[in-house]
């Protein structure tokens, strides 16, 4: 919170007075409070307390939830090809069969959020940072101005400038007054112009992230129609409002929970298929044994002595069919182990798509609101230095003659703005070494699926 010791009293005497105290007290005394929000200290249970503590706006305002969902969001495929290999259509036949149009429009929900993620974070995400950093620059400008160029600062400006020897029109005539009042004037124009260009910079990320919501806002339906379709239900056909019906004739139970059955059916089936394989295995391995071991003769009864080369001969035609079954079931066994991983990773895919989106778009303009904030503060500091200037008469060389009577409240409004604009610094410079965390995706550990080929 800004600093809050008690500032001497100011009683206005006029609407002039009135005015001017007005755009002092919004100057140095209140104007850093938009940048600073209380927040609750959590304690050692990991739970919130009664006890809080102040935070620079932009870490208590969206910018991590904005931040993993754009890091989760480039996860997904850039472009449908790698969407295709990552989840091959032929290998989707469980899915299709039932929708022969869903294939296409989660392939498309998922690269368009990719691509949507992908830009914002490399064109935008980092003017979060500048902002914070056009903060402390700020910051450090307003202190330097006020209070730390010595006799070139504002504060020592006032010791000339609301002097008694010049509390009349004529004395402020002298060179020293004017050297002053010139000096004021340039250092509110200098801090007028800097909080110009800052809000400048503030409305531009302001603007790209309210692009980048409407981005997510449009996404954001194409997602829900796959949740509708994919987990929640009731599955239609189509985007229609009619209820689809299964293979089954009863009602489509939604495509993740078909998938799931389906793939316990194909975990079944590969377990089936590798029994199967293990047995043919067993069974060419023994005849090719036998075949390779048989003895040369072999006496049959009547036929008396045959030669082994018969005997080999038939065991080793045992051993071909062996070994053909083997193939065949080794073939369907990996067949069903292929079939196995495409429909995982896209149930796995289509939960991560959907699960992201919940109240990011309330969250975004949580971020959005934060930073019209600070360019508020901005905006209010630049015009409050031109009507400070006008207000005092530093514009036209000349002070008020009541102002004279207010060096202490002037000398104290200043040094509580130091303060406050200190602490405002030093906040977002907080802000600023943790906002670069490293996070991939909804959860740590997170990385892409890997592209077949590549």
């Amino acid at each position: 919170m800004s600093e809050t010791s008690t500032l001497v009293d100011w009683q206005p005497k006029d609407q002039e007075e009135v005015n001017l105290k007005e755009t002092i007290n919004q100057l140095f005394n209140v104007a850093s409070e938009k940048a600073i929000v209380q927040v609750p200290v959590v304690g050692a249970d990991n739970k919130a307390t009664e006890e809080t503590k102040p935070q620079f706006i932009l870490k208590t305002r969206g910018y991590y939830d904005v931040k993993a969902y754009v890091a989760a969001g480039m996860l997904f495929p850039k472009v449908k090809e790698d969407f295709y290999k990552l989840h091959p259509k032929d290998q989707m036949k469980r899915l299709t069969e039932v929708d022969t149009e869903i294939y296409e429009e989660t392939a498309t929900a998922m690269v368009d959020v990719q691509n949507s993620c992908q830009n914002f974070n490399d064109q935008h995400m980092a003017k979060w940072l500048l902002v914070a950093n056009g903060t402390i620059e700020y910051c450090q400008f307003a202190i330097d101005l006020l209070s730390g160029f010595e006799q070139g600062s504002f504060r020592a400006l006032l010791d000339v400038l609301l002097d008694p020897k010049y509390s009349t029109l004529e004395s402020q005539n002298a060179q020293e007054f004017q050297d002053a009042a010139q000096a004021a004037n340039s250092i509110f124009t200098e801090l007028s112009r800097n909080a110009r260009d800052k809000a400048t910079e503030t409305n531009a990320l302001i603007q790209d992230l309210e692009a980048f919501l409407g981005d997510t806002v449009a996404n954001k339906t194409k997602i829900d129609f796959l949740k509708k379709q994919y987990i929640t239900g009731p599955v239609t056909v189509g985007h229609s409002d009619v209820i689809k019906k299964g293979l089954d004739g009863n009602d489509q139970q939604p495509y993740s929970q078909y998938l799931q059955t389906s793939l316990d059916n194909l975990r079944k089936e590969i377990v089936d298929a590798v029994n199967q394989y293990n047995a043919a295995f067993d069974e060419w391995k023994h005849y090719t044994v036998v075949a390779a071991t048989a003895v040369t003769y072999a006496w049959i009864p009547i036929y008396g002595w045959i030669a082994g080369g018969t005997v080999m001969g038939v065991y080793t035609d045992r051993a071909r069919k062996a070994h053909e079954r083997y193939e065949t079931e080794k073939k369907k066994a990996l067949e069903k182990k292929a079939e196995e991983g495409p429909l995982v990773n896209l149930i796995e895919d289509v939960s991560r798509l959907t699960s992201q989106q919940t109240a990011i778009s309330t969250l975004m303009q949580s971020a959005i609101d934060a930073l019209k904030e600070i360019r508020s503060l901005f905006l209010d500091q630049a015009r409050n230095y031109g009507l400070a200037a006008s207000q005092m008469g530093f514009a036209n060389g000349r002070v008020r003659d009541s102002f004279f009577m207010r060096k202490t409240y002037m000398v104290q409004s200043v040094d509580r703005a130091v303060k406050n604009w200190q602490q405002v610094q030093d906040l977002a410079r907080e802000f600023l070494e943790s906002a670069d965390l490293h996070t991939e995706g909804i959860a740590p550990g997170v990385t892409p699926p890997a592209i077949p080929g590549q």
